[in-house]
């Protein structure tokens, strides 16, 4: 498909022979018939269902560069599952239709992001647009005011965290279930920062 990709783009009046491999260069005083012709080539059926199954390649992405690692998106049972943070970016990046573990991941709850070994742990709810997975990668994204979590990730870093759903839930007492969490499994510290619980309220 790319070698047939590039004998369309060729085929453009204008298409001009390039050294380097990805670029196409074209000599035209009609700019607006060349975007014309340019845009009937990416328009093709074809193209556009190959795009679409080689997404994680066509699309751009604030994360471009990053190595992500293959997640299996046919997953729809996310229990006892636990998600470092680079899984974590993969799944929500992939946009494809059938990608039924972003689905399960996308609904409202309590999760955990703890330690590997369990020592330190971190207990949140997410509840609006795009559930748990969206509140994941809000975390990954801005350190936000999760005070004690923060510290332990600015020591530790996030190779040492591991997410895991505790349940899901979409009741409109999700704080209070929050907070019930937070007390059977110890992670409230309103004191200094020791590393072990990082829940400051």
């Amino acid at each position: 498909m790319v070698d047939g990709l590039k004998e369309s783009f060729a085929g453009i009046e204008g298409y001009e022979e390039s050294k380097k491999k990805y670029l196409t260069v074209y000599k035209t005083t009609n700019y607006d018939n060349l975007a014309i012709n340019i845009k009937s080539v990416l328009e093709n059926k074809e193209i556009i269902k190959v795009c679409k199954e080689t997404s994680s390649i066509a699309r751009m992405s604030r994360f471009e560069g990053l190595k992500l690692p293959d997640v299996d998106t046919s997953i729809n049972s996310v229990m006892g599952m636990t998600f470092n943070w680079k899984q974590i970016i993969s799944i929500w990046e992939n946009d494809e239709e059938d990608n039924q573990i972003k689905r399960a991941l996308s609904r409202n709850g309590i999760y955990i992001q703890r330690s590997e070994d369990g020592t330190s742990r971190y207990v949140g709810s997410a509840y609006g647009h795009g559930g748990i997975l969206k509140r994941w990668v809000n975390h990954l994204n801005s350190l936000g005011d999760a005070h004690h979590l923060n510290l332990f990730v600015l020591e530790q870093g996030y190779n040492e965290v591991v997410f895991s759903v505790i349940e899901f839930y979409e009741g409109p007492d999700i704080i209070k279930r929050e907070g019930m969490w937070k007390q059977i499994l110890g992670t409230i510290n309103v004191g200094p920062y020791n590393g072990i619980q990082l829940n400051r309220n």
